[in-house]
Parts: structure tokens; sequence; C-alpha cells
């Protein structure tokens, strides 16, 4: 049950090598994104059609517009698509890794009195030390998300997971949803 969050969109050239993935999130995840994208399309779509386009600027347009398109396509293309079977896993696994992260997250109370560690905080967010399960860990590891040998994760990674599976499952995907008051 692999199922990458990453695709080629996400992936960039960088200083250590090739496929790097340039983004905290996948491309696919970022809604308004995409429908601002589909509105500068069929803005422009309309402005060739109306002939508001000057004529030595039109070839420059339209062929920004076939990029535009061409991209478009790659990031609806890039959004993985899950059969039920993969989806119910998927459900499960954001269930558990909803309990995980709450139960880590400092409380609402804590934050107001002022009594978060910041060091602690800091931890957290980067050192593996949330337990993960078997399909939460592998989830990670095809996704290029490092879990620790004792199966821990940091709660920045484990969050990546959770608000893409979260998309996927068409779920809430802000993390202080989970957040406890007390």
């Amino acid at each position: 049950m692999a199922v990458e969050f990453f695709s080629a969109v996400d992936k960039v050239d960088g200083p250590t090598g090739k496929g790097q993935i340039a983004s905290t999130l996948p491309a696919w995840y970022f809604e308004k994104n995409i429908r601002d994208l589909e509105d500068d399309i069929r803005q422009t779509k309309r402005r060739l059609d109306a002939g508001q386009i000057a004529h030595n600027k039109e070839v420059q347009i339209k062929v920004e517009l076939r990029r535009k398109e061409k991209k478009l396509a790659s990031l609806k293309d890039a959004k993985p698509v899950v059969d039920d079977k993969t989806r119910d896993v998927f459900a499960k696994v954001h269930d558990e890794m909803s309990e995980s992260l709450s139960a880590a997250m400092y409380t609402r109370e804590e934050e107001k009195r002022g009594t978060v560690n910041p060091a602690r905080l800091a931890d957290l967010m980067s050192k593996p030390s949330i337990k993960v399960s078997g399909k939460v860990a592998e989830i990670a590891v095809s996704n290029g998300l490092p879990v620790s040998k004792d199966g821990k994760m940091s709660m920045t990674d484990l969050s990546i997971i959770w608000k893409s599976a979260g998309r996927i499952l068409e779920k809430e995907t802000n993390t202080e949803v989970l957040r406890r008051d007390r």
C-alpha cells in the first residue's frame, strides 16, 4: 500500500542531486493554487476569444497559456487516486496519526499560560519522538520521510503524512484541530 504523495511535479534538480522534493507538501495539496491556475487559464482564454490581447503579444500569450494548461494537467494527474481498500487503510492510519499528534501537542491552556517548554517543542518538531505503526512508517518511507530505527518520527514529518492523507480523504488538514483544550 505504498502511496506516493510526491510526484515529478514536486521534484527539482538540486545541489545534492536530481529529483529532490521541492516543497514540504505535495503540489496537489494546495487546492487554492489549482483553482487560481484554472481561473487564470479561463480568463486568458476569454481575453483571447474576445480579441482583448494586442496582436504583437498574442503568440506569447498563447505559448504561456499552453504552458499553464500543461502545468494544470500535471498537478491534477499528480494527486494519488486510491481505491476503496486503500482509502479504508488511510482512514484508519489517519485516525491513528490524529491521536498520536494530539497526544504530543501542548494543550491550548498550556500555551495560554505560557508553560510551553520551547526546547521540548523544538525537539518534538525536529527529532523522532512520536512512535508510529508499521503502516505509517511504510507510507513515510515511500515518501522519503525519515523514520528512526525504533519506529519514531518527528511531529513535523508525521504532520506531512497526516495532512496529505487528510487531503486525499477530504478531511480537515489543519493540525490545530488536533490540539486539546486541557
